[in-house]
């Protein structure tokens, strides 16, 4: 019989990585036993950005912490800095490093303005530094910000700050009828100029959709040129939504953004990078990790997992990659921590699934009907192993951040859970509706789940911990075989072995992933529910130019769509280039496939924009 270790990274690849469903993380980080370095409290409770600098003069490690209040507006963030001499064993708070002033263009009556997030670069001398202010008002004809500069000759300050921003967002027109706001500033030097890579999002930064752009200059304090878009997610190409950037950071010729997902669950990253004298163009952009890219410990410093942002990072001349990362503790408090991991060694054997706040899916993108599987698992509380999954994937929203798992998407499966209160056998429908099979307890200080399942023609039998568990009349249908982490767990899969290698699969995104993958704002769709469209549930736009996107990794698509005689025709754009056009006007129809297109297995996206009438969006089934 032969295995398939789906434990071992070299198969990272067959497991589905999702923004809002899921994550399967096989990265190598190691925490500093230091962590948390800081803990927000009263009236500062939440310190969730950061940046790490290591000091090419004094070879301290520094990480400039971005503090604000519980909810981000109530009093005036600043930032923090952290220091260590003795390579991150100890650390001290050195207090403010850069606070809001009166007297400066972040004021407003008087009051003191934003500067909490920056970063900052040694050249020649000088540290340079990017830092994001805003003006510390609720009057929305007084509201402004951006990001400035400030140079010090010294990493702890004083910095001095120039006297006007190098961006402010009262003196940037809409970019797409969306952009406008630019913030989380990360400055890095080129041959010739200077590059700063920002977030980009919708006005004083009220979310819904955001962007990676870039602003060059040939001084650091400015004057800027730009904003060049670079990752967006109103194109035809792939770019998993929803995920937010900050700060990019140089490595051996190349810019790597990490993007970190803002849903419920943020564990999932995305890497992407660029040579560094080329990043100001979208086309030199790729994807360089997709998922498997972070986990969250089990710690009560990082109860919520990454949150704030991404992981700030520095790789070192030995190899050695440096990273800061914010999180929330269980008392939804920000901490300020860092790790640290081999750059040319990413991955190990054993996964985690991380579910800091929503249940997390993840399943091995392939069909199986007859096998066997050995699984070694520990879990911090319930999990499920699933099989025969055959629901279609999605976020249970349409727009903006904050989503998680559609609840369709843990249906139509067989499951068996698993929790220190006990065992079931379950079997869920298409629509979620569950039927217990069997059940019982475990021994309470059972720490680890040793799960053989044997799956035959109609028999099934399951053994954990060695002993028979059940075994009786059991249908095999072809489906995929995954696990679910329920939420405020981390689930560790130590091995996860496969006797079949499956057949490739096929499955449904929910129209939410047309929807979130373009990115529009929520006003833009109105949710339609019926018989009409193929799950129950789809959404249509009367904007013009309204679009839909759905983002995969893996092979051909077929979309599925009803008709009726107020739609009408859009566009179908594939990777970039405009395919052909769909009507949907004509009478009244159920949801059928009305469209279907070939490609070879990579990162792909499909887009429909809309022409003239009504756009329909309902889902599209891809080839993982």
């Amino acid at each position: 019989m032969t295995w398939y270790d789906l434990a071992d990274p070299s198969r990272l690849d067959w497991w589905l990585h999702h923004p809002e469903i899921g994550d399967i993380s096989f990265d190598t980080f190691t925490r500093l036993s230091a962590n948390p370095l800081y803990v927000g409290e009263p009236p500062y409770e939440w310190p969730v950005n950061g940046f790490l600098l290591r000091d090419p003069q004094s070879n301290n490690l520094y990480v400039y912490a971005g503090v604000y209040s519980y909810g981000y507006w109530g009093e005036p963030s600043y930032c923090r800095l952290l220091r260590s001499r003795d390579n991150g064993a100890n650390w001290e708070d050195l207090g403010p490093v850069l606070e809001g002033t009166i007297d400066l263009f972040d004021s407003v009556d008087g009051q003191r303005g934003h500067s909490p997030d920056v970063s900052v670069v040694y050249d020649d001398g000088i540290y340079h530094m990017i830092y994001d202010w805003g003006r510390h008002t609720t009057e929305e004809v007084k509201r402004d910000g951006g990001w400035a500069y400030a140079w010090s000759r010294s990493p702890e300050g004083p910095f001095e700050r120039y006297p006007e921003p190098c961006f402010a967002q009262s003196n940037q027109p809409t970019v797409f009828g969306l952009y406008q706001m630019s913030y989380a500033a990360a400055l890095v030097k080129r041959a010739n100029d200077w590059l700063v890579i920002t977030d980009m999002s919708t006005r004083h930064n009220h979310g819904g959709t955001w962007a990676l752009v870039a602003f060059t200059a040939k001084h650091p304090g400015g004057p800027y040129s730009g904003p060049h878009f670079l990752l967006w997610p109103q194109t035809s190409v792939f770019y998993p939504t929803t995920v937010e950037s900050f700060p990019v950071f140089p490595h051996d010729g190349y810019v790597y953004a990490p993007n970190t997902s803002v849903a419920r669950n943020r564990t999932y990253q995305i890497l992407y990078r660029a040579p560094i004298e080329r990043a100001h163009l979208a086309e030199a952009w790729e994807v360089y990790q997709n998922g498997s890219v972070w986990h969250a410990e089990a710690s009560d410093n990082e109860y919520y997992g990454i949150w704030g942002q991404t992981f700030s990072a520095e790789v070192e001349a030995d190899g050695t990659m440096w990273a800061m990362f914010a999180c929330k503790n269980s008392a939804d408090c920000g901490t300020i921590n860092v790790a640290h991991r081999p750059w040319d060694t990413p991955y190990r054997h054993g996964g985690v699934i991380s579910a800091p706040s929503a249940p997390a899916l993840t399943l091995v993108q392939r069909d199986y009907t007859a096998f066997n599987l050995k699984a070694s698992l520990r879990s911090t509380g319930a999990l499920q192993l699933v099989w025969q999954h055959r629901a279609p994937l999605g976020a249970d929203k349409p727009s903006g951040a904050e989503g998680a798992v559609h609840p369709l998407s843990l249906g139509n499966c067989a499951a068996l859970r698993l929790s220190p209160q006990g065992w079931a056998l379950v079997r869920r429908d298409a629509c979620g509706n569950e039927k217990e099979f069997s059940s019982g307890t475990l021994a309470p200080e059972a720490e680890r789940y040793v799960v053989e399942l044997e799956q035959c023609d109609d028999t099934l039998a399951i053994r954990l911990n060695g002993v028979l568990l059940w075994e009786g009349d059991w249908l095999a249908v072809l489906g995929c075989i995954g696990l679910i982490a329920e939420a405020h767990t981390r689930l560790w899969v130590d091995e996860f072995l496969i006797s079949a290698e499956g057949s490739p699969a096929r499955r449904a995104l929910l129209p939410t992933e047309g929807t979130m993958g373009y990115g529009l704002l929520g006003d833009t769709w109105q949710e339609s529910r019926g018989s009409q469209w193929r799950y129950g549930f789809g959404y249509t736009s009367e904007k013009p130019a309204a679009g839909c996107k759905w983002n995969w990794y893996g092979g051909g698509f077929t979309l599925w769509a009803p008709l009726a005689p107020h739609f009408g025709k859009c566009a179908v754009w594939v990777d970039g280039v405009e395919v052909g056009e769909l009507d949907f006007g004509a009478p009244e129809a159920p949801s059928t496939p009305r469209y279907t297109h070939e490609l070879p297995r990579g990162y792909h996206a499909v887009a429909l924009i809309a022409k003239s009438g009504v756009l329909p969006c309902d889902s599209c089934e891809v080839a993982l």
